[in-house]
């Protein structure tokens, strides 16, 4: 174990100190020395072979959930970002299913509706983030530290 994790770690800072390929794209000697600025920067080039090096397995988890939950937060009426809303809200607004409703309407993350349900709807997102944060608090207190 301790040999692996100190041969993983000599590789990261060796292939992380190479730089970038001298030649052209098509003049590297492999594929997997050309980086795709399309899906991350090339200045986190370093950290990611880092991580994937030093920690198998976490970007191949992290990124599809991180990428998901980014591109729902830019969604206009995604659950996600009401949720980020309401959390940010809390602070001024507390927890009143009125004011988080209007805040929503005026944010345009929620239609208002003829009926006026959009503050039940709200309601019950609260009550569903609140519980969920108490279970959340209830699993930490149980693990052992």
């Amino acid at each position: 174990m301790d040999l692996r994790r100190l041969t993983r770690h000599i590789a990261s800072t060796w292939l992380v100190s190479i730089g970038e390929p001298k030649g052209k794209p098509e003049d590297d000697l492999h594929e997997a020395f050309s980086w795709n600025e399309s899906l991350l920067p090339r200045s986190i080039a370093p950290h990611v072979l880092r991580v994937a090096i030093l920690r198998p397995g976490v970007l191949e988890n992290f990124l599809p959930r991180f990428f998901i939950q980014a591109s729902d937060l830019w969604a206009e009426k995604s659950t996600y970002r009401r949720a980020l809303l309401i959390l940010q809200g809390v602070p001024s607004l507390g927890w009143s299913a009125e004011k988080h409703a209007e805040n929503l309407i005026f944010l345009e993350a929620l239609d208002p509706s003829e009926a006026g349900s959009e503050v039940e709807t709200v309601k019950k997102f609260i009550r569903d983030l609140r519980q969920r944060y108490q279970n959340y608090l209830r699993k930490k207190a149980q693990r052992p530290t």
